[in-house]
């Protein structure tokens, strides 16, 4: 949505990045982040580590996933069934100074503070570039699910004040 965003701004009035985070600089190696996030968990995907990897990923609010054993199942395949190279053509794209100015003008971020990609750099990334966010305490990656009902709140509020703004 952000790589969107940057390509094609006429198009894009407002955009909600849910457990996202910016790519900026030239500091650390994506590919790096997600294998201390993923690791060990992810290379041997039983019940219990997707279950450790799932607790991993969220804040206080996991049971929302590991108390939902359609849900656990449904990881379990993911990870087993993962391609590691299907994503080799998924490049991360770092931004430059003019095209985080316009994801700033036109996107917010809704972060879970216990996300690790967010501990890893990704909330100080968005602070150091006053982007528009908004950072939820013992949540995590899993955001939208774990405080489901304040993010769907939180989105109609964004939206509502962007539609008032245009007006």
């Amino acid at each position: 949505m952000q790589v969107y965003t940057v390509c094609r701004p006429e198009r894009v009035l407002k955009g909600i990045s849910i457990s996202g985070v910016l790519s900026v600089g030239e500091k650390g190696s994506p590919m790096a982040t997600m294998m201390k996030i993923f690791l060990t968990e992810a290379l041997f995907p039983t019940k219990k580590d997707v279950k450790k990897l799932i607790e991993k990923l969220c804040g206080e609010n996991s049971i929302v996933f590991t108390g939902n054993s359609d849900i656990m199942e449904h990881y379990t395949y993911l990870l087993k069934g993962f391609n590691n190279m299907a994503m080799g053509y998924h490049k991360v794209r770092r931004f430059t100074e003019e095209e985080v100015n316009v994801i700033r003008d036109k996107v917010e971020f809704l972060v879970g503070l216990e996300d690790p990609f967010e501990k890893l750099g990704g909330a100080t990334a968005i602070q150091e570039n006053h982007m528009r966010a908004t950072f939820y305490e013992n949540a995590g990656h899993g955001l939208n699910h774990e405080r489901a009902n304040a993010i769907n709140a939180k989105m109609v509020e964004i939206f509502e004040s962007h539609l008032n703004a245009v007006k």
